[in-house]
């Protein structure tokens, strides 16, 4: 199969999984205006199998190649090739990054953070406020669109994983 069919498929799923979280957020939210990032979910999902092992990476994995019909090899570099392609576009940015403690810094294996880097563009950082440096690390890959995510209840988390998209745009139809 060629890469550009390759990339096509993998958009076709990502459309596919789109719709199938479209729909059970309208089921929650009946009335309300919905706004998501399906690339999002899926890149946090793929940085949460990484970042985890035994029967929760399988389970995440699992889940991932069932909904892309693809190893893992394949989904990392159709998400190295989109997020690529994403940057360059100019007006629509993606970012990611895995927040921890300082506490548990020399826990994270180094393979982790190489494949954050080179497949994802992400980052790994270590701190000892973790809602001052996140709410700072997604206001800059923001571009200040939104400045305060974390609030104290995650005080005590060990880690957090990150996305953060920013698109501007005009109206087709305003």
């Amino acid at each position: 199969m060629s890469e550009k069919r390759k990339h096509r498929y993998f958009s076709d799923y990502l459309n596919e999984m789109a719709q199938t979280y479209l729909s059970w957020f309208m089921k929650e939210k009946k009335d309300e205006n919905i706004v998501f990032s399906p690339i999002s979910i899926f890149m946090l999902l793929v940085i949460a199998a990484y970042a985890s092992a035994g029967r929760t990476r399988s389970e995440i994995g699992d889940y991932l190649r069932e909904r892309g019909r693809a190893d893992e090899d394949h989904v990392l570099a159709h998400l190295a090739f989109l997020q690529h392609k994403l940057m360059d576009s100019g007006s629509f940015t993606s970012a990611n990054a895995v927040c921890v403690q300082e506490t548990i810094r020399a826990s994270i294996v180094p393979d982790f953070e190489k494949l954050l880097k080179n497949y994802l563009g992400g980052s790994l950082f270590a701190t000892r406020d973790i809602v001052r440096d996140v709410n700072a690390w997604v206001s800059e890959k923001t571009r200040g669109m939104i400045t305060q995510l974390a609030d104290e209840s995650m005080t005590r988390m060990l880690a957090c994983l990150m996305n953060a998209v920013s698109f501007e745009s005009e109206w087709l139809e305003p």
